[in-house]
């Protein structure tokens, strides 16, 4: 899972549970150290999971915000690739949009979003011991040549506007973009003017 913020309480209360009800394993949170990991480490006392249910690694790439919000869940060959956080309301209370990848209809865009987390993985968790590093990766399965029209786009190792391929890829795929949100009833209804 990727977030730019993250509210560690909330993630171990209301997010983690269900992760671990579900058999998500390894679970493994990388987070911009500024505005995610370091406000983590400031709530270490009332975490109680961090490096025993899940990993919670801070990624620091200078100048530049680790901002993507992708979740894979490779026990189900699903990804969510989207906008919110993982916060109390980058997960509920804005208004947030995410695409659900599946193996079966976009599994070449799934291709893309594992070898993202294989290269967070190799590059992040260099500090880790291989044995660990070795295990993370054998959970992220490699691409296995999928089909589909969706793709997923990153700039983890080149920035998407100064790639002309990847740019033109981008603008190429203004016409195949879909969104999917969820919206929440209220009790208050607009009312005519």
């Amino acid at each position: 899972m990727t977030s730019y913020t993250l509210n560690a309480p909330f993630f171990e209360a209301v997010l983690l549970p269900e992760l671990v009800r579900r058999r998500a394993s390894p679970i493994v949170v990388f987070v911009d150290r500024t505005t995610g990991y370091t406000p983590a480490v400031g709530a270490v006392g009332s975490l109680t999971a961090a490096g025993r249910d899940y990993y919670l690694v801070p990624v620091d790439w200078g100048a530049r915000a680790f901002h993507p919000k992708v979740h894979l869940f490779c026990h189900r060959n699903v990804a969510l690739v989207g906008s919110g956080n993982l916060t109390p309301s980058g997960m509920g209370r804005n208004l947030e949009a995410f695409d659900r990848l599946d193996g079966q209809a976009e599994s070449a865009a799934l291709d893309q979003v594992r070898e993202f987390f294989r290269a967070l993985i190799k590059h992040e968790l260099a500090s880790l011991p291989q044995r660990e590093r070795t295990h993370l990766l054998a959970r992220v399965p490699a691409t296995n040549g999928g089909k589909g029209d969706a793709s997923f786009l990153h700039s983890l190792g080149t920035r998407v506007s100064t790639s002309n391929s990847r740019a033109s890829t981008w603008v190429a795929m203004a016409t195949k973009v879909y969104l999917r949100l969820r919206f929440r009833t209220t009790t208050t209804r607009p009312t005519a003017s």
